[in-house]
């Protein structure tokens, strides 16, 4: 059985649900699956490539301002025609999609994939959006069954979905990170500055320069020069601040830290929560309309705060810290870690 899971490498969420997936389909089905990850932006063509990953991933590292007004605008445009131009024949088969299974991580240019289809493929959503709007493409008519996070989700949907979580793992006893030795129980806190970083992370490390009696972890993404520029910031902060290069698994941090800081993405949302950890949620630079729904969610259920300026992020953290109403209802969530459950669906509809 070929199960082919179709993604798109604009920001990290995407390419580590279908990493998740593919991990949890391949264990679920003790091998009998052959389970492969695409870039479907890619396989698509240049133009596609370059229009829904590059000048995302781009714009998200140099200036959160023109990827909320790109994402805006991409909510409103007609992605059945944008993607027949995007590429170089409408109803061509896609080498890379080649399946008995596909699997969708991805809302973008969806339409243009299923056009290429073998009519006989069972097709699956996983919605990575935890509440309205969703992005364009997660309920496209030609898709077999979707898989919602929430039932905000799923109403957005029109009831078109099952609930079964985000794709992210429970956490695992097998921790591999020890606490920080020199804060002396300190409080801590992890900053997530995804694969690539992002521009709004260097305001956030400055708003703590003054603060002491704080341990923070600095995910800084994979770029050497951006990472510098932190590490240039830690070096005059009065806590005891440690930048660290992009990591793959996440799930040890999440174990020793206290409170994450993070864009408001799914993944990560997820990640923290299975872990049951609060959340602050950066909101500084304004929110993409696929986040809007994702800071909702975590304001409501009352396991964490979105900020609105790095000046407001330490009054936030101590907010979250003294008042310990955010850590139990972020231990309430951890249910939400679903890729199990999602990789058992598709299994059975296999």
């Amino acid at each position: 059985m070929q199960i082919v899971i179709a993604t798109s490498s604009a920001g990290h969420g995407p390419v580590a649900a279908a990493r998740n997936l593919a991990r949890a389909i391949a264990t679920s089905s003790r091998g009998s699956a052959d389970v492969s990850v695409i870039d479907l932006p890619r396989q698509l063509g240049a133009m596609a490539d370059l229009t829904v990953n590059r000048l995302y991933n781009f714009s998200l590292r140099h200036g959160l301002l023109w990827n909320r007004i790109g994402v805006g605008l991409s909510f409103r445009l007609d992605w059945t025609r944008l993607g027949r131009w995007m590429t170089a024949s409408s109803g061509a088969e896609i080498p890379g999609l080649r399946g008995d299974v596909v699997v969708f991580t991805t809302p973008w240019l969806v339409e243009q994939a299923l056009d290429g289809l073998d009519p006989g493929a069972t097709t699956h959503a996983v919605v990575l959006d935890l509440g309205p709007p969703l992005s364009p493409g997660w309920g496209c008519a030609g898709i077999s069954r979707v898989h919602a996070p929430t039932p905000d989700a799923r109403d957005a949907l029109d009831g078109r979905a099952d609930i079964l979580g985000v794709p992210v793992f429970p956490p695992t006893m097998d921790r591999h990170e020890a606490a920080c030795t020199r804060c002396d129980g300190a409080p801590s806190l992890l900053m997530m500055g995804g694969r690539s970083g992002y521009a709004g992370l260097p305001s956030l490390l400055r708003a703590f320069a003054r603060k002491s009696g704080l341990h923070i972890t600095v995910l800084a993404g994979t770029d050497p020069a951006f990472r510098g520029a932190l590490e240039r910031i830690a070096s005059r902060a009065q806590a005891h601040v440690v930048v660290r290069t992009f990591v793959a698994d996440v799930s040890p941090l999440f174990a020793t830290h206290d409170v994450v800081l993070s864009k408001p993405g799914t993944m990560t949302i997820g990640e923290a929560l299975a872990h049951g950890k609060p959340l602050l949620l950066d909101g500084s630079g304004g929110l993409m309309p696929q986040e809007v729904g994702n800071a909702r969610f975590v304001e409501r259920s009352g396991a964490g705060l979105l900020i609105h300026s790095p000046a407001s992020v330490p009054p936030g953290l101590e907010r979250v810290l003294e008042d310990a109403s955010y850590a139990r209802a972020a231990r309430s969530l951890t249910a939400l870690a679903g890729v199990e459950r999602i990789a058992a669906a598709i299994l059975r509809d296999a």
